[in-house]
């Protein structure tokens, strides 16, 4: 197996798609798909299971992501080094769900470090909840932060298979967001029946859909929604909300941005709780720049009024 075919796996994986990966790698879709049927044959194992709507990791391949990703990583620090000997760049990376306070401190703790180097490589990640977890047990990131449903074992067991261990930060009700001019904009409690005849916005997580509730951002199972749109981008939710009068579920903490200004924050009537936490590989020791993040993240929760 060469460095280029590991490559060709985790890009792959990452697009769910050899079209839309064999474009990032400026080779024609029969080039690519052929060379990962060769690497299957060589290594005996099944990577993808090939759909007419992309492709999905099978439980072997996604062992071998899981092997081949850390090689990868150790390949690229090495040629950043060695590219640059005379420099002393360092890096640091976090993957996050779409949740505006931890890119308020994420922003806050560039701003703190911009000064004391000449170079470095700050990553900040905004992904779906499978590839936090993907990216941290791989350790293309040091830290995830992300919400989760208390109640939501599945995640929770995925989190154990890839020995990641979720670090509790804080627990709050789930709110409901609705631009100020919606019906229900006014009142301070709704139900799931409330919001029924409403347009329903949500996070996509992948091409799965059978899996898709246990690794939504919404935190709440939305089982009366008729009408839904699935968004990848903040920006665009938060413009086609207020177009649309849609509504979506959310951790209330909106942190100071154009949110507040715009879109009401109402309970939603519900006994479900949810987790804001930061995941990291069992046993890693934290790097100075990941205590510093951390240390960022509860003064800025310490500042808010959580519910």
């Amino acid at each position: 197996m060469t460095l280029q075919q590991m490559r060709y796996v985790i890009t792959t994986a990452e697009c769910y798609s050899i079209t839309s990966a064999a474009e990032k790698f400026q080779l024609s879709q029969p080039n690519l798909s052929n060379a990962i049927k060769d690497l299957e044959q060589e290594l005996g194992i099944q990577i993808f299971e090939r759909k007419k709507s992309g492709v999905s990791l099978t439980p072997d391949g996604a062992e071998l992501v899981r092997s081949i990703q850390p090689i990868l990583n150790q390949v690229q620090r090495l040629e950043d080094t060695y590219k640059q000997p005379s420099s002393h760049r360092i890096s640091f990376s976090v993957a996050t769900q779409h949740i505006s306070i931890v890119t308020e401190v994420m922003i806050a703790f560039m701003k703190e470090q911009d000064p004391h180097f000449n170079e470095y490589n700050f990553q900040y990640l905004q992904l779906r909840t499978k590839e936090i977890l993907d990216y941290v047990a791989s350790e293309f990131c040091e830290i995830g932060v992300l919400l989760k449903n208390r109640e939501n074992r599945v995640l929770d067991w995925e989190m154990e298979q890839q020995e990641l261990d979720f670090h509790l930060l804080a627990t709050m009700r789930p709110k409901v967001y609705v631009p100020k001019q919606h019906p229900l904009a006014g009142r301070t409690k709704v139900s799931m029946e409330d919001l029924a005849p409403y347009v329903y916005s949500h996070y996509f997580q992948g091409i799965d859909s059978s899996r898709d509730r246990f690794f939504s951002e919404e935190l709440v199972e939305n089982t009366v929604a008729k009408k839904t749109i699935t968004l990848t981008d903040e920006m665009a939710d938060a413009s086609i909300g207020m177009e649309l009068n849609t509504y979506t579920i959310g951790s209330g903490m909106s942190g100071e941005n154009l949110l507040e200004e715009d879109y009401a924050v109402m309970n939603l009537d519900t006994h479900q709780r949810i987790e804001l936490g930061w995941i990291s590989r069992r046993d890693h020791e934290l790097s100075s720049f990941g205590k510093r993040f951390l240390d960022l993240l509860t003064e800025k929760l310490d500042s808010m009024q959580l519910d």
